[in-house]
């Protein structure tokens, strides 16, 4: 079991790697001052986790973990096999689009063997042996052949473009584009109804666990990318769990988050933002966000002389 301060060490050393001073300003009794400051704080994270993260669930891409106490008591991979399976085949429409992009745009950047090696991947009999062997169902595996058809029919016409020194059509682009939309959405469901099911049903087991205490005032970290970030699917299945309505309370999302450590360490941060934001400003919420955004705000409204970059 990992207890709460191994976990944390390394992530509040990263913390405060950054505040390492600048040269010119090493001897400056303010940045001495500030330096030592940081690190209270840093203290105060872990002191504020320890008695408040009691119930942590952390859900990253592939998995997710549950702490009690600071130990981590249990971890399950949340990815099942048919996500990947409709996850792969859609990256193939993903994957020609931006190969048509870089055609259209760079096309020095194009190795016609990489073109042909795509070509020989989709029309390798084994690809479409994998799917009739896959745990699909026949509507699903119809619906994966249609997607590998049409995006051999397009490699096809990108193979033409490329060898005769031929531009891409947008139009060309933009028709496989739609007509596989469907497709592709209708294996998004399949997917991210799997994976939700297979989420709930640990969550169910993991909520009967006599350690678990019922995941009573449970705290959930969601580990993704920037993109996802809005509507995230994670996000909203905690949310009709939790009854939280809003991200910051006891459902965090972090973008960019690498492992458990800067997980935990995010939770920590929350946790001591509000209690700083419910002490100084009677608002809950204020640290969530920029502490000088009211400052800006205002000077903003009397600034005139700001460079225009609107076009």
């Amino acid at each position: 079991m990992k207890t709460l301060g191994a976990v944390l060490g390394a992530a509040l050393s990263a913390q405060l790697a950054y505040i390492a001073l600048p040269s010119a300003f090493a001897g400056d009794a303010s940045c001495r001052l500030n330096q030592e400051l940081r690190s209270i704080y840093a203290k105060s994270k872990t002191s504020d986790l320890q008695v408040e993260g009691k119930i942590i669930i952390v859900c990253m891409a592939d998995k997710m973990m549950l702490f009690v106490d600071g130990a981590k008591i249990a971890e399950a991979s949340t990815v099942p096999e048919i996500y990947t399976e409709l996850k792969n085949i859609d990256h193939i429409a993903l994957g020609l689009h931006s190969l048509a992009r870089v055609m259209q745009q760079s096309p020095s950047l194009i190795d016609h063997n990489q073109i042909e090696s795509l070509q020989k991947a989709l029309t390798d009999s084994s690809l479409m042996s994998d799917i009739d062997a896959s745990k699909l169902s026949p509507q699903q595996k119809e619906r994966q052949k249609k997607i590998v058809d049409r995006s051999l029919t397009f490699i096809q016409d990108l193979i033409v473009c490329e060898s005769n020194k031929l531009p891409l059509k947008s139009q060309q682009l933009i028709t496989y584009c739609r007509t596989l939309k469907p497709l592709l959405m209708a294996n998004a469901f399949d997917a991210v109804a799997a994976q939700l099911d297979l989420q709930n049903n640990i969550l169910a087991g993991w909520k009967n666990r006599a350690d678990a205490r019922g995941l009573k005032g449970v705290m959930v970290v969601i580990a993704s990318g920037h993109m996802p970030r809005d509507r995230n699917a994670s996000m909203q299945m905690f949310e009709k769990m939790m009854g939280e309505s809003r991200e910051g309370g006891r459902l965090i999302y972090g973008e960019g988050l690498s492992d458990e450590k800067a997980a935990l360490d995010l939770v920590a941060t929350h946790i001591t933002d509000r209690h700083i934001a419910r002490d100084f400003f009677a608002d809950d919420w204020r640290m969530h966000r920029d502490l000088l955004s009211d400052a800006a705000s205002a000077y903003l409204s009397k600034k005139r002389d700001l460079i225009d970059l609107k076009n």
